[in-house]
């Protein structure tokens, strides 16, 4: 990830975490919901915020070929849509393939 990229990433995970902290999610639910940001912005080196949800489909379906589908859903947790600690682009994506992706 770029500097620029970096600057911006650093304080958006850091808003998270919190916001999952506050909300009372387990030590583990934030751990998990990290790595998986985490892992999105590695994967597209750069911040999650600048993704596009078509982006984002894409790289879940990927994910469904590649790993098992429990990877998958810790990477879009169902309930994103209620969750503003995730940024916007990821909760769109999480909430608009859950009905597609459960069969």
């Amino acid at each position: 990830m770029n500097p620029l990229e970096q600057a911006r990433f650093s304080p958006l995970y850091e808003q998270m975490q919190q916001a999952l902290l506050l909300q009372g999610k387990r030590p583990k639910t934030i751990d998990a919901y990290s790595r998986a940001v985490r892992r999105v912005a590695g994967h597209f080196n750069r911040c999650p915020e600048n993704l596009t949800a078509d982006e984002l489909k894409g790289y879940f379906a990927s994910l469904v070929v590649s790993h098992f589908w429990s990877t998958v859903k810790l990477e879009r947790p169902d309930n994103a849509s209620a969750n503003p600690a995730l940024p916007p682009s990821l909760a769109v994506v999480m909430v608009s393939s859950s009905s597609t992706a459960t069969s």
